[in-house]
């Protein structure tokens, strides 16, 4: 398919009117805008630059280079709240890079939100979806909605059962396709069966292009591998650090509190797998 085809294609897929929506807020915002106008206070003066910041890096990939002429995902951030969707593409050739391509953009603006010390919190889900520049009218919003209010519980982005039925088919007849994203080590599941977007070590889950233009660098498979480790487990360790600051400040807080000593949990299997039974990968 051309270039013009394939965006062709991709626009009228929108005009279907089925779209897989990503649905997030910030745990704690009210306290974050409140810190953020207080003219006393100059720590916190950098999070509206944060959040910038972070929606621009995970929009990076689709913004440039060989992805930028398609228009892949609409956006919208209001307040608190942000909403990624791609289109549904159900059956289409490029359902599976669609869908893989969302999981990239979650993963990477949960990071490095997280990595400023902001920790958002929502669901992934499919269904009828109209969106334009002035409104989302949405099934898919509600249920991914839905998920982040009633089961995502912690600092994390849940994917809806279908959603993840459709990953483990996809895994079975377009596994190339979801390496060639990373999606695989994207996305990992819980001892109760929630499947969830896994916001740390980046490098490893990184897509197959990019972990190429690293291990050019390397001799040799094993220095290459450490190398990696070290690379996410800086930035896992940052991440913690800031987790620790929150169970000190709210250890006398029994609703907030184990959401982050949840997230230390998730940290330290990403830092070491062995850590924990709790986790593992989907696919």
């Amino acid at each position: 398919m051309q270039d013009e085809e394939l965006k062709d294609a991709i626009s009228k897929e929108f005009d279907k009117k089925r779209a897989v929506v990503a649905f997030l807020d910030i745990l704690g915002f009210k306290d974050i805008v409140r810190k953020y106008v207080n003219p006393k206070n100059h720590e916190d003066k950098k999070t509206l630059e944060d959040i910038k910041f972070a929606l621009n890096d995970a929009l990076k990939q689709i913004r440039e280079g060989p992805y930028s002429k398609y228009n892949l995902v609409k956006y919208k951030i209001f307040s608190d709240s942000t909403s990624f969707s791609v289109p549904e593409g159900r059956g289409q050739p490029y359902e599976t890079s669609m869908l893989c391509m969302l999981m990239t953009v979650v993963k990477g603006y949960n990071f490095q939100l997280m990595l400023r010390d902001k920790y958002p919190r929502g669901g992934i889900a499919t269904g009828f979806h109209h969106e334009d520049e002035n409104m989302i009218f949405s099934e898919s919003l509600i249920k991914a909605y839905t998920l982040e209010s009633e089961k995502a519980i912690y600092p994390r982005t849940v994917l809806d059962e279908e959603l993840v039925k459709r990953l483990k088919k996809m895994w079975k007849y377009q596994k190339n396709t979801m390496k060639l994203f990373g999606t695989h080590k994207q996305i990992i599941t819980d001892k109760k069966g929630t499947t969830f977007v896994n916001p740390f070590n980046v490098i490893y889950s990184s897509s197959r292009d990019q972990l190429a233009s690293i291990k050019k660098s390397f001799t040799n498979e094993k220095d290459f591998v450490k190398e990696v480790r070290r690379l996410d487990n800086w930035y896992n360790f940052e991440v913690l650090k800031n987790v620790e600051n929150k169970l000190e400040e709210y250890k006398d807080d029994e609703d907030v509190l184990p959401k982050y000593e949840w997230l230390k949990e998730l940290l330290q299997w990403n830092i070491d797998p062995e850590s924990s039974n709790k986790f593992e990968y989907l696919l």
